[in-house]
């Protein structure tokens, strides 16, 4: 499998094909973050269920920071890809 293929450099290890594997685990930390959004979404609208003031106000603290937390490094994440993307493809 070329794709797996290691060499051993002055940096350390580095895949044969490190662009795809790169691209790769970004696309997957997008896809996990989005999860992990919606997720942040469905448990922040649950807090609007019957509960204790204290409780319900941990729950929206905490659903908050997780979202705004996948939030940032969604952002991150896809303008790194677009900002690839734009490169390869100019306008």
């Amino acid at each position: 499998m070329r794709g797996f293929d290691l060499s051993i450099t002055k940096n350390g290890f580095q895949c044969a094909n490190h662009r795809a594997m790169k691209t790769l685990l970004r696309l997957t930390g997008i896809a996990l973050f989005m999860a992990l959004l919606g997720f942040c979404v469905f448990g922040f609208i649950a807090t609007f269920e019957p509960m204790s003031s204290f409780h319900r106000m941990i729950w929206r603290t905490a659903y908050g920071m997780a979202g705004f937390v996948s939030v940032a490094a969604l952002v991150r994440l896809l303008h790194c890809q677009f900002r690839r993307w734009s490169r390869r493809h100019h306008w």
